[in-house]
């Protein structure tokens, strides 16, 4: 993976603070769990978790009524070839392993110190208006993590979609703090 190995290269850096994750839906969870396994000597100071999806409210992708019924077929029988395909193969369900991977003490496995839950900052950004990502499937995975003593946020937006970037800047600030004692760069 050559996100893995840029990132390895960068860390030998002297000035070197860090990387911020930021995982975007699906997509982003399944992306983030093949880093997790490449990577094995950096520790992330932050992770942004933005609406990672959850397969039933994801069948709600289509806005027009017709177009929706239309898709709930072809969409539910190639998660269901992908599911059995993956079960087969003796993997745990794709999206029980996505929040299972979420929750975990060790972010990244050899990088992060799972002894240590908050030492990398989380963030968990939605909206009540989402009609992908639920909110209440939200509220019980970030309070599942409050539970375990991680260093999270939660960013909801009550009437809007997500503008979540003062979100991300806080977090990066205190990803910063926790990593070298310093405050945010100018840079970002």
């Amino acid at each position: 993976m050559p996100v893995a190995r840029i990132i390895l290269e960068e860390a030998v850096v002297s000035d070197f603070r860090g990387v911020l994750l930021h995982i975007l839906s699906n997509g982003g969870g399944l992306q983030y769990i093949k880093l997790r396994k490449a990577l094995t000597k950096l520790p992330p100071p932050a992770m942004t978790n933005i609406a990672a999806r959850h397969i039933p409210t994801a069948l709600m992708a289509p806005s027009n009524p017709i177009l929706h019924l239309l898709m709930i077929p072809p969409i539910a029988l190639v998660y269901a070839f992908f599911y059995v395909v993956n079960s087969l193969c003796g993997h745990p369900p794709i999206f029980t392993g996505l929040r299972a991977t979420f929750n975990s003490a060790d972010a990244l496995p050899s990088l992060t110190d799972p002894a240590d839950v908050s030492s990398t900052p989380g963030l968990y950004v939605y909206s009540d208006h989402d009609k992908i990502t639920l909110a209440p499937n939200v509220t019980v995975h970030s309070s599942e993590a409050e539970s375990k003593e991680f260093d999270i946020a939660v960013q909801k937006f009550a009437n809007t979609g997500h503008r979540y970037w003062g979100a991300v800047r806080r977090l990066w600030q205190r990803a910063l703090a926790k990593s070298t004692g310093s405050s945010l760069s100018s840079t970002l």
